[in-house]
């Protein structure tokens, strides 16, 4: 299954469209739900189908960028836009080389915090 997996969130993301999980059956399970979410989540998956309210809060937690994440993501964004102003293309930053293609993850980081952050707050709009 991880082979298909793999196959379907990489052409998902060559076709510009989210990868979304099947569910999982198993309402009763919650690890397996959570193991399940993980692997996805790993393989490159933006979300989970669900079948039960239950089961919302588990995958909210697998699939929201933690803290860490969203601050290493600043970190990336902010020190490539310095070294761009300086001609450079790529950097190393805290022993990781970073070029565009990490920008643009640490990006896509940083969009969905501010989506998750958005939903969660009624009356919060990122339009101004």
């Amino acid at each position: 299954m991880n082979r298909v997996q793999s196959h379907v969130a990489l052409v998902a993301r060559a076709a510009g469209v989210l990868a979304i999980d099947s569910p999982c059956i198993d309402i009763a399970e919650r690890e397996k739900l959570v193991q399940e979410a993980r692997r996805a989540r790993q393989l490159g998956f933006r979300g989970k189908l669900l079948i039960h309210p239950s089961q919302i809060e588990s995958v909210h937690q697998v699939f929201s960028p933690s803290e860490d994440e969203v601050a290493y993501a600043r970190r990336v964004v902010a020190a490539f836009h310095q070294a761009e102003g300086q001609g450079l293309g790529a950097i190393s930053l805290e022993g990781k080389m970073i070029d565009i293609a990490v920008v643009r993850q640490a990006g896509e980081v940083l969009s969905w915090d501010e989506a998750i952050t958005c939903k969660k707050t009624p009356g919060t709009s990122s339009t101004a």
